[in-house]
């Protein structure tokens, strides 16, 4: 497989996590970038391959999938009253990409009422 036919199959996936979560508002995006890599483009102005990995770490796609946690999986738990050390770096509708100041680190914060619905699709595989 070459390096355009990965993305693509990378931002089809995308695509179909982006239906099954109800995204919808995300969709003609992806498929315009879509079209430009099936076209020759690597990169428009909003998308690119470090996004589309990114996005998929996030969202829980691949082998490099972030784990979902409420806090930093190597640090120990912070006393009471003390700042945790933590940084969004991604928020999507329904979940947030946070790193460690501390370690460098990074996991996924789901939404509360999401993450704990019955039959919620916002669990990983």
């Amino acid at each position: 497989m070459t390096p355009r036919e990965e993305l693509l199959a990378e931002v089809a996936e995308l695509g179909r996590e982006f239906t099954r979560l109800g995204w919808s508002r995300r969709l003609q995006p992806l498929r315009d970038y879509y079209a430009a890599v099936a076209a020759g483009q690597e990169r428009t102005e909003r998308w690119s391959p470090n996004l589309v990995a990114g996005l998929r770490r996030v969202l829980g796609l691949g082998k490099a999938a972030l784990p979902i946690g409420t806090r930093c999986p190597r640090c120990e738990v912070p006393q009471d009253g003390s700042w945790a050390g933590a940084r969004t770096t991604m928020h999507l509708e329904d979940r947030w990409a946070m790193e460690c100041a501390k370690c460098g680190s990074e996991w996924v914060v789901l939404e509360r009422e999401r993450h704990h619905a019955v039959g919620s699709s916002a669990t990983r595989r």
